[in-house]
């Protein structure tokens, strides 16, 4: 018979380092700024200037008013060839110029 081990979360996350963890967020599509609504009862927020929900693909892909600056920094056509194939320091630096304060 399988038996089930719970971890506590710190024991789980303690090998994890926060840019791995950013990371991972980033993958999952679950960030504070996307997914906070959520937790305070508010409306899913929108891009200012495409009037889309604002999700993690949407910043990192779809936005017309960052795609001067993404194409310098990386070229994917879905999340899957995003973190299949660019560089990940590509997309964090990306992330992080524009985005972190709000993740």
């Amino acid at each position: 018979m399988l038996e089930i081990h719970y971890m506590p979360l710190n024991q789980m996350l303690l090998g994890i380092s926060i840019k791995d963890l950013f990371c991972i967020r980033l993958r999952i599509g679950h960030t504070r700024l996307t997914h906070s609504c959520l937790l305070s009862g508010h409306h899913q927020p929108e891009c200012v200037s495409c009037h889309c929900p604002l999700i993690v693909k949407h910043f990192l892909l779809d936005c017309t008013d960052f795609n001067d600056v993404r194409k310098k920094s990386f070229a994917a056509s879905s999340m899957k060839d995003l973190f299949e194939n660019v560089n990940l320091c590509d997309i964090t630096d990306f992330v992080k110029t524009h985005f972190y304060k709000l993740l």
